[in-house]
């Protein structure tokens, strides 16, 4: 049931109140036990509609109720209605937390408000207590009865949410990170309705996905009532709710500012998204009867924020790593896998890998077992550049402007320039020149070739001239 239908400015100010009244808490319990819980639902609604009659009609809440009791009389004991509930689980109280889920007439609007009522500590209330409040304990009393009246599978423990539409502390003050400051306490002395699935959200009465002031609330709740099965919303129209008990507390673990501006309600780009608050339940306490319970309350909230403030700042470095994680170049599976050297620098293969015929004196790996094996490393000897042929070694080097597109840089280890490197390995193989006869050989040419027909020439002539 959206209770966010009411007022948006009463229900922001009711979210969005930090800070814990403990006189509050403990005049507003006292008034629920000073307050005879009625016998039957009627009784429960009757100073409801009596006291509100503007905004509760009693004709169409009782139409509402008789209307229910009827079709749960029997369904709700039943296999076929799923409910799950003993003989001893009254009706009336299975209707009266249907009553508080109705859009029509707005019964949790009523009795939300006067709890919430800031008028409800002014002098002149009988009990610090007002009339308005007082025509809703009845009410009050009996649904809460209904509620821990639940079997155990109706205890919600986990994560809900809850929207508004508004940013805090206001509109033209937009900083929800100062306002709800990691650590801080705060409580809701009213019911509150939440929801665990984060679609709902999305709908209308909630946040919505429209331009506009809007805050999601995100609860770690460690007792909550799971109430969607007696809820007037089925079906599609379901906003799988948890209902709070009143005068539950909570402190803010994390707050995020979303919105960039709250006041535009037309373009949600300049909008942006909803602010973000998180809160945690812990255990619903009244006022400490005494200035040494005070002190004591106070230190285990100063070392509950230290905590909290450790928490927020763990989750936010995890955040930080896993944004660094998905931000790093995603590595090519297909390519691959070069040779990596160990701490002592030993080299390790994996047998997924091709491995080279083991040179001598190396281990053999293991491949049947598919670990990693190490392999001995060889020395390297380093590259020598071949000796240039002779015609490269006498051509003369080109000039810049060439179309090798090379630049004339000096290379110190080759001990020649670049261009003329590359120069001698793109000319041709051109056969050595044949030396005239008689002509000395020269000493560093290694490769001279004399045809067998020249050899037999020169033979035969120094034969002949010999005689």
């Amino acid at each position: 049931m959206s209770d966010n239908v009411s007022i948006a400015s009463a229900a922001s100010v009711m979210d969005g109140t930090v800070g814990v009244d403990h006189v509050w808490l403990r005049r507003l319990q006292r008034a629920l036990d000073e307050t005879e819980c009625p016998a039957s639902l009627d009784d429960a609604l009757r100073p409801l509609w009596t006291s509100f009659p503007d905004e509760i009609d009693a004709g169409d809440l009782q139409a509402a109720v008789d209307g229910q009791r009827e079709l749960w009389r029997d369904l709700l004991y039943s296999a076929a209605g799923g409910f799950d509930l003993h003989q001893s689980y009254l009706l009336d109280w299975a209707v009266a937390i249907y009553v508080y889920t109705l859009g029509d007439p707005k019964v949790f609007r009523v009795v939300n408000r006067e709890m919430f009522n800031s008028d409800r500590c002014k002098p002149g209330m009988t009990g610090g207590v007002s009339d308005g409040l007082r025509a809703c304990l009845p009410y009050i009393c009996f649904l809460i009865n209904a509620l821990e009246a639940l079997p155990a599978s109706y205890v919600f423990k986990g994560t809900v949410l809850r929207g508004v539409k508004h940013v805090y502390p206001s509109p033209d003050n937009h900083d929800p990170v100062g306002h709800f400051s990691v650590g801080k306490r705060l409580a809701w002395y009213e019911f509150k309705s939440t929801s665990k699935e984060p679609e709902v959200m999305t709908r209308e009465h909630f946040c919505d996905v429209k331009a506009g002031p809007r805050t999601k609330f995100s609860i770690d709740v460690i007792h909550g009532y799971d109430i969607s099965k007696f809820s007037f919303f089925q079906g599609n129209e379901s906003e799988y709710e948890v209902l709070l008990l009143p005068m539950s507390q909570f402190v803010v673990v994390h707050a995020e500012k979303n919105i960039i501006d709250p006041k535009d309600t037309v373009s949600l780009q300049r909008s942006g998204f909803p602010d973000s608050v998180h809160l945690r339940q812990v255990e619903a306490r009244h006022a400490p009867a005494t200035a040494g319970g005070q002190e004591a309350q106070e230190q285990e909230d100063v070392a509950l924020a230290r905590a909290l403030r450790q928490s927020e700042e763990t989750f936010l470095e995890e955040r930080e790593r896993e944004r660094e994680r998905l931000q790093r170049p995603q590595l090519d599976l297909d390519a691959p896998v070069p040779q990596h050297h160990g701490h002592h620098g030993t080299a390790y293969a994996t047998t997924q890998q091709p491995q080279a015929p083991p040179m001598s004196g190396q281990q053999i790996p293991d491949t049947g077992r598919g670990l990693q094996q190490p392999i001995k490393p060889q020395p390297i000897t380093p590259l020598r550049p071949a000796p240039a042929p002779h015609h490269a070694r006498t051509a003369p080097a080109p000039q810049h402007g060439t179309d090798y597109g090379y630049p004339t840089t000096p290379c110190a280890h080759l001990g020649v320039e670049r261009q003329e490197v590359v120069h001698a390995m793109q000319q041709p193989k051109a056969p050595a020149p044949r030396p005239p006869i008689g002509q000395q050989i020269p000493g560093d040419w290694r490769w001279h070739k004399i045809s067998k027909v020249n050899l037999m020439v020169f033979l035969f002539s120094a034969h002949v001239l010999g005689h």
